[in-house]
């Protein structure tokens, strides 16, 4: 096929193309970061090329609108395997971005649980892991049979200060942080209550780092060299994710008054805070 010049790549960076192209990588990435925010947090898992399609489509197309030679640009991203991963390229590393802060702030927010290191740090990340309790505030201590457990606030779910903290300092540390983009997204699912609530995908982010993090000290010492936990890579914590995710929408299915509360209550710990 012969494609119109004026979409083709010129030499160099992003920034060296024209405005069309430009305008079409940021409206992409504008799309990545809304799904990491409201929908899912690595949509590209297994599927990075097909996806990437997806997303430059889907710009094209709003684009096309106001300007129709969108249209060419949508039919070749489609129809070009090669010119939509060198444009796929530019934006390829908004999600990876956008996911990995979770993981590193939370290796200095674990510090909530006071793990210590070798047989005790082993036994603590074993309690914390058995149904996922490191979601709760909570203290240590010992039960009938002398194991170690993490003693739950059970009305707060999702509320300690690991994940808060981490959802803080990485989506909304800055009002130009990732959070504060999408602020009219962060709406009541309740039909009579109006507080905003955070959203699940987001939330289920934080607590996927805080279990990253603490998998890393899973042996009694921190494993710096493991890839995939390096990488917080989604082959191997999607499930986990989703686990968080699952666990979020029977929740509100189920329970929404207490959903309602828990995601307001979160809102308030991590938005509020600098406004």
């Amino acid at each position: 096929d012969h494609w119109p010049d004026y979409t083709d790549i010129a030499p160099g960076g992003l920034c060296d193309q024209l405005i069309l192209i430009r305008a079409l990588c940021r409206d992409a990435i504008h799309i990545l970061e809304l799904t990491l925010v409201t929908q899912e947090a690595w949509p590209e898992l297994h599927r990075a090329a097909e996806y990437r399609v997806e997303v430059f489509s889907q710009a094209a197309k709003v684009l096309q609108k106001t300007d129709a030679r969108y249209r060419d640009f949508r039919k070749r991203i489609v129809k070009d395997e090669e010119y939509a991963s060198s444009v796929g390229a530019w934006i390829a590393d908004r999600l990876p971005l956008a996911r990995g802060p979770a993981r590193v702030h939370a290796l200095n927010e674990i510090a909530v649980f006071q793990l210590g290191i070798g047989p005790a740090c082993v036994m603590r990340v074993k309690a914390l892991f058995s149904h996922k309790t490191y979601v709760y505030p909570g203290h240590w201590d010992t039960n009938a049979k002398g194991e170690t457990v993490w003693v739950v606030k059970g009305k707060e779910m999702y509320q300690n200060p690991a994940i808060t903290c981490v959802l803080r300092s990485v989506y909304f540390g800055s009002f130009s942080a990732l959070g504060y983009k999408f602020k009219e997204f962060y709406i009541s699912s309740h039909p009579d209550e109006s507080d905003p609530e955070l959203t699940i995908p987001l939330v289920a982010l934080a607590a996927t780092g805080v279990h990253t993090a603490l998998d890393s000290w899973k042996t009694g010492r921190y494993n710096k060299h493991d890839t995939k936990l390096n990488k917080f890579s989604g082959d191997m914590f999607k499930t986990i994710y989703q686990h968080h995710i699952k666990h979020l929408e029977d929740l509100k299915e189920n329970h929404l008054a207490y959903f309602h509360r828990t995601m307001s209550q979160i809102y308030t710990a991590v938005v509020y805070v600098y406004i």
